[in-house]
């Protein structure tokens, strides 16, 4: 069994969000290892890391040291930001080059450095069921009978001027995002129209779908919320809602 001083060391060792999962399965064969064979050495004094590269000190026997080298190579090919293991190597701001998977780096993650946490994220019950009815109208009719409904009702309109900045925000991107999947640029110039002279507000956290939140809240693990942010539609990633799919 690791030491408690150990287990901090390897936790403390890097702040990659997307490292935290494997950290954790290292930790616990680390632990198994140990139990099973109580003979074998495994006092970590120091974990670095360097060019996203994790290095290990300490009075190591050689069947842990293998075992952390496998994990070394992993690490190397998970993505920093959502843990897929499918990570490529990208350069960052500091001319370091880090794992980072596709979708993340299509994502602007890389370069914007966009930090997502549980204190700057959430969901809304309320705000799911608002979408779900919209959702399920969609499905029944065609986008550009079911665009010319909403502007025809004011229904972004009202909302702003209700201060349900975050519905309204949710249904302009929808709108947008539908004219531009379905080609109809001729609603496009009647949307703004809609909405040229409204003033919205942003909310100050990410809005994300339940499962996905509540996943990252009881497992204490931030890279479920950077898997659905790197999924998300763009139209509606400007207003801090994460909409992986309708």
């Amino acid at each position: 069994m690791l030491s408690e001083n150990a287990i901090a060391i390897i936790n403390n060792g890097h702040n990659r969000v997307g490292w935290k999962m494997i950290t954790r399965e290292l930790i616990d064969r680390l632990n198994k290892l140990t139990d099973e064979n109580p003979n074998l050495k495994c006092d970590i004094s120091h974990v670095k890391e360097k060019y996203c590269h994790l290095e290990f000190e300490g009075n190591i026997s050689k069947e842990c040291q293998e075992l952390i080298e496998f994990y070394e190579d992993k690490f190397q090919t998970t993505c920093i930001y959502c843990s897929s293991d499918r990570a490529i190597e990208k350069e960052d701001k500091n001319n370091c080059f880090v794992p980072i998977c596709i979708n993340c780096y299509k994502k602007g993650l890389l370069n914007n450095k966009i930090e997502l946490t549980l204190d700057n994220s959430t969901y809304d019950n309320d705000f799911e069921s608002f979408k779900s009815n919209y959702l399920h109208h969609l499905h029944k009719t065609k986008p550009y009978k079911f665009i010319k409904e909403i502007l025809n009702n004011d229904d972004i309109k009202n909302l702003i001027s209700r201060k349900k900045y975050l519905y309204g925000n949710y249904l302009y991107a929808l709108c947008v995002y539908l004219i531009k999947m379905n080609k109809l640029e001729k609603l496009k110039s009647f949307l703004h129209l809609n909405v040229k002279d409204l003033e919205t507000i942003i909310d100050e956290k990410y809005v994300f779908p339940p499962d996905s939140y509540l996943k990252a809240l009881i497992t204490k693990n931030e890279s479920y919320l950077y898997d659905a942010y790197s999924e998300s539609i763009p139209e509606f990633l400007k207003f801090k809602i994460v909409e992986v799919e309708l």
